[in-house]
C-alpha cells in the first residue's frame, strides 16, 4: 500500500482524517482558482456589457445537476459584477493579475510541474491573508473602510509592478542592446563617426579622434571586418591622412576606390613597386625649422635601422645620431636643393670622413653636431673614430639602393597632408617580404607628415597604421592624446599586445593602449595578452542557485506534494565575462570591444560583417624603367662629390 501513501494508516478514524484533510485542500484549491477566473473574466467584460442574461434555474428547468449549479453560480456572481464600475472591475482585474503574478514570482525557480503546484499554494495562501485582512479593516475601521481598503490594493498592484520591473526582467540579449544602440543613433550619425555591420546590429563609433585600437592574430579578420570599413567611410567622409600598408598593395588599392569621386587626392609611396611609386622628400627644407627638429629625424631613421638604440642608447649610437643629424642640417642650410636623405647618406658612405667633418664645421650649429667626431680625429683617436662611423655607416648601407634613392629624392607629396588648400591621403606601402628593409623611411615619413599635420584648424585625417609594431615612431605613445583635439584620429592595428611590447617596451605599449578609448580585440593565442584583455572586462556577480528535490509520501493517501522535501540555496560568486578559452577560439571577424563614446558602450564575442567592396582598382601610371632609377643614383653620388670639392 505504500504507493498510495496508506502504509502508516493504523486505524480507520486516521483514513477519514486523511481524505477529508485532501478534500478540503482540493476544494480550496478548486474555489480559490474558480473565483479568480471568474472574476478576471467578467472584470474585463464588464467594460463591453452592461447586463447578463443568466437566470436561476431548478431541477425542472434544468435536470443536469452540475449545469444547474454553474448557472446558478453565474447568476449571483453576474448580480455582483453588475454593480460594479467600469473603474472597480480594473482595479479587480489587476488586483487578481497582481496576485497572481506575486504568487508566480516566490516560486518561479522550481522546476515543472512543481512551479504550478507552488504557484498554487501561494495563491490560494495569500487569497486568504488578503480576505483577512480586508475583514480586519472592515471591523475596525469601519468609516475608513473603503480609502484603507482601496490604499492596500494600490500597494498590492504597485508591489507587482516592482517585482515585473525590477526583478522579473532578464538580462537584455545583445542584440536587445545593439538594436537600441541602432534606434537611438540611426539618425545621430555624425559626419567624423564609423558605423560597423555586424550579425547583432550596428556597433556606432561616433567619435574616432579618440583612437582606435585594434588587435587580433593572423586570420582573426581585422582588414576585412574593420579596416576595410573604416577606410571606405574615410573615403565617403573625406578624411585626409595616412595608411601604412603592411601587404601593399590590397588596402592602398580600396583607398583608391573609396577616394574616386572626392575632392581628396590619392598619393602612393610604395616601396613594393618603386617603378610606379610617386616620391616624397621627408627632410625637405620646408620640414626643417630647427635644428632640433632634424635630431629628431636622424634618431627615427637610426631606431629603425638599429632596434636595440629604442631601448638602449649607447655612446656610438648617440654620436652616431648627431653624425647624421650634423649632415642633414648642413645640407639644409648650405645646399637647401640636395637637402635629401639620399644626399645625406651618399655623403657619409662615399666622402673622406676628414673633408666632409670639415665642410659640415663650417656651419657653427651643424659643426657642434660632429664636435665628438671632429675632435676624435683631431687627437688622432682612430679607434673612436672608427667605431662611431661604422656604427653609422653600417647602419646606413642599408638604406643606399637605387629604389630608396629614387623615392626619397624629389617631392611630389606635400607631407602637411591636411592642408584644407591641398587635401590629401597619403598611402605608404612596405614589401611584406623584406619587412626591416624601407620600415626606417617609412617611419621618417610617417613622423614627418605626423608633424605637420598635428597643427589646429587644420582639415579632418586619420592614421591607419596597419601591422602598427613593424616600424617605430618616438613618441607615438603622445600622439592620440595631442592630436585629437587638431581632428586627427589614431589606430592602431597589432597582431598582439607582446609585439607592441617588444618594439615600443611594456611601459610605452601600455601607454599606447591606454590613449586609444575605442578597442576591439579578435582571436588571441598569447595567454598573457588574453589575461590583459580578460581582465579589461572585469568580473561580473553571478547568482548560483542551488536546487534539492525530495519525495516522501509519509502514509498518505492522496499525495499533492505536502510531504516533498524542496530546497533552493542562492550564492553570489564573482566570475569573469570572457573568458580565454572564448579568446583563443574566436572565429574570423568575430571581436570584443569596447566603445569610448557610441553604442554599445561594450560588446562581447560579436560576429562582425565583411565590408563589400564595389568595383576593382587599376593602376595606369606608367612605371619608370630601372635605368632611370640607376641614373638618379648615380646622379646623387656625383652631386654629392661636388659639395665636397
Amino acid at each position: 500500500m505504500q504507493g498510495f501513501g496508506l502504509n502508516d494508516i493504523t486505524s480507520p478514524l486516521q483514513l477519514v482524517f486523511k481524505l477529508i484533510k485532501m478534500i478540503f485542500i482540493y476544494v480550496t484549491f478548486i474555489s480559490v482558482i474558480l473565483n479568480e477566473t471568474h472574476l478576471l473574466f467578467f472584470g474585463i467584460a464588464n467594460l463591453f456589457v452592461d447586463k447578463y442574461g443568466f437566470e436561476l434555474q431548478n431541477s425542472e428547468a434544468n435536470p443536469s445537476f452540475i449545469s444547474r449549479e454553474y448557472n446558478n453560480f453565474l447568476y449571483h456572481f453576474c448580480i455582483i459584477m453588475e454593480k460594479m464600475s467600469a473603474f472597480e472591475s480594473i482595479v479587480a482585474v489587476l488586483l487578481i493579475s497582481s496576485i497572481i503574478y506575486i504568487s508566480y514570482f516566490y516560486c518561479k525557480s522550481k522546476k515543472f510541474p512543481r512551479v504550478i503546484v507552488g504557484t498554487l499554494i501561494n495563491n490560494t495562501i495569500f487569497i486568504f491573508i488578503f480576505i483577512i485582512l480586508f475583514s480586519f479593516i472592515g471591523n475596525s475601521f469601519n468609516a475608513q473602510k473603503e480609502e484603507i481598503t482601496f490604499g492596500l490594493i494600490i500597494v498590492i498592484i504597485l508591489y507587482a509592478a516592482y517585482l515585473i520591473k525590477f526583478k522579473g526582467k532578464n538580462k537584455k540579449s545583445k542584440i536587445a542592446i545593439f538594436d537600441k544602440g541602432k534606434n537611438k543613433n540611426s539618425e545621430k550619425e555624425n559626419l567624423d563617426g564609423f558605423v560597423f555591420e555586424t550579425k547583432s546590429g550596428k556597433v556606432f563609433l561616433e567619435n574616432p579622434y579618440r583612437g582606435i585600437y585594434i588587435q587580433g592574430g593572423a586570420g582573426s579578420g581585422k582588414s576585412a571586418s574593420i579596416f576595410e570599413p573604416i577606410i571606405t567611410q574615410c573615403g565617403e567622409k573625406q578624411f585626409t591622412g595616412m595608411l601604412y600598408d603592411f601587404k601593399s598593395p590590397e588596402l592602398t588599392n580600396l583607398v583608391y576606390l573609396s577616394y574616386q569621386n572626392t575632392n581628396v587626392k590619392v598619393k602612393n609611396v610604395d616601396f613594393k613597386q618603386p617603378l610606379l611609386s610617386d616620391r616624397v622628400n621627408p627632410i625637405d627644407p620646408n620640414y626643417l625649422g630647427k635644428s632640433a627638429i632634424a635630431m629628431e629625424y636622424a634618431q627615427v631613421i637610426l631606431n629603425n635601422l638599429l632596434p636595440e638604440s629604442i631601448k638602449k642608447p649607447d655612446f656610438w649610437i648617440s654620436n652616431a645620431k648627431m653624425i647624421l643629424a650634423g649632415v642633414i642640417w648642413y645640407l639644409r642650410k648650405e645646399h637647401p636643393k640636395y637637402c635629401t636623405l639620399p644626399h645625406a647618406i651618399s655623403l657619409i658612405l662615399h666622402s673622406q670622413i676628414d673633408v666632409l667633418i670639415e665642410k659640415i664645421s663650417q656651419d657653427y650649429e651643424a659643426g657642434g653636431m660632429v664636435a665628438s667626431l671632429r675632435e676624435s680625429i683631431e687627437r688622432g683617436a682612430e679607434r673612436t673614430v672608427a667605431g662611431m662611423l661604422s656604427t653609422l655607416q653600417n647602419a646606413l648601407s642599408g638604406l643606399n639602393s637605387h629604389d630608396i634613392f629614387w623615392i626619397l629624392s624629389a617631392n611630389d607629396v606635400d607631407l602637411h597632408l591636411n592642408n584644407k588648400e591641398n587635401p590629401t591621403f597619403l598611402c605608404l606601402g612596405n614589401d611584406s617580404t623584406l619587412p626591416t628593409t624601407y620600415t626606417p623611411a617609412i617611419s621618417l615619413i610617417i613622423s614627418v607628415a605626423l608633424r605637420q599635420m598635428n597643427q589646429p584648424h587644420q582639415q579632418k585625417s586619420v592614421v591607419l597604421l596597419d601591422e602598427a609594431p613593424t616600424i617605430f615612431i618616438p613618441n607615438i605613445e603622445q600622439i592620440p592624446a595631442t592630436a585629437r583635439s587638431n581632428k586627427i584620429a589614431t589606430i592602431f592595428g597589432v597582431q598582439d599586445f607582446a609585439q607592441l611590447a617588444d618594439k615600443y617596451g611594456n611601459e610605452k605599449a601600455q601607454v599606447i593602449i591606454s590613449n586609444l578609448g575605442n578597442q576591439f580585440f579578435g582571436r588571441i593565442t598569447n595567454g598573457k595578452t588574453a589575461e590583459m584583455v580578460q581582465n579589461l572586462f572585469s568580473k561580473k556577480d553571478e547568482i548560483f542557485i542551488s536546487k534539492n528535490d525530495g519525495t516522501g509520501t509519509s502514509g498518505q493517501f492522496v499525495h499533492l506534494g505536502s510531504n516533498t522535501n524542496a530546497g533552493t540555496s542562492e550564492a553570489v560568486q564573482e566570475r569573469d565575462r570572457v573568458k580565454i578559452s572564448d579568446l583563443v577560439n574566436l572565429c574570423q571577424g568575430e571581436f570584443y570591444g569596447i566603445i569610448a563614446e557610441g553604442t554599445p558602450r561594450e560588446f562581447l564575442k560579436t560576429q562582425f560583417l565583411q565590408a563589400k567592396i564595389k568595383g576593382e582598382y587599376i593602376n595606369t601610371k606608367i612605371p619608370v624603367n630601372a635605368q632611370i632609377m640607376e641614373d638618379n643614383y648615380m646622379r646623387i653620388i656625383e652631386e654629392c662629390k661636388t659639395i665636397i670639392e
